[in-house]
């Protein structure tokens, strides 16, 4: 297990080199559930600085950050998760972007959760998907841990939460 220290810069095959039958994580928790991204995804955590507030902007959406003269709208997590909204200096934003192998990475959004914990590799054989409306639309599945269950988000589906991503119906919420 690799620790990922904060303000660090992601990029893939930084911490392991893995095949097509391995899976990287990036594992964080939102109240006491522990969840995955997965790490090509991932670009930086940052600390929870001062966000701009968004008048009139969804629930889910808890202000824009300023990323080095970027601004990223930023998904709380305690809500997608239904937890009530609770925000302190302890929390983290997980940057999320599009990797390209030829470009610098993009960034395209924050996902604030309570804690970031590291960077884990499992065999995918560990890994089992969600049937459709089995669980939010963002969770396509639970990865077994060893000592632990950890619930993997959708990074195609957490898109359909920022502003003009998502369907009339508006994204599947955990209620």
């Amino acid at each position: 297990m690799q620790s990922l220290p904060e303000n660090a810069l992601v990029r893939p095959g930084m911490f392991v080199r893995t095949d097509e039958t391995d899976m990287t994580l990036v594992t964080c928790s939102i109240e006491r559930q522990q969840y995955g991204l997965p790490l090509t995804a991932v670009l930086q955590v940052v600390r929870l600085p001062a966000l701009l507030t968004l008048v009139g902007a969804p629930r889910w959406i808890c202000g824009l950050l300023n990323l080095r003269g970027h601004y990223l709208p930023v998904l709380s997590g305690r809500v997608l998760v239904d937890a009530e909204p609770h925000y302190d200096l302890t929390n983290q934003i997980i940057i999320v972007g599009n990797m390209h192998q030829h470009r610098s990475p993009s960034p395209r959004f924050g996902l604030l959760v309570d804690q970031v914990h590291d960077v884990q590799t499992f065999h995918r054989q560990r890994f089992t998907s969600f049937e459709q409306d089995a669980a939010s639309a963002f969770l396509c599945g639970v990865m077994r841990a060893h000592d632990t269950s950890i619930l993997v988000c959708s990074i195609d589906e957490l898109l359909h939460f920022l502003p003009g991503e998502h369907t009339d119906s508006g994204p599947k919420l955990l209620v």
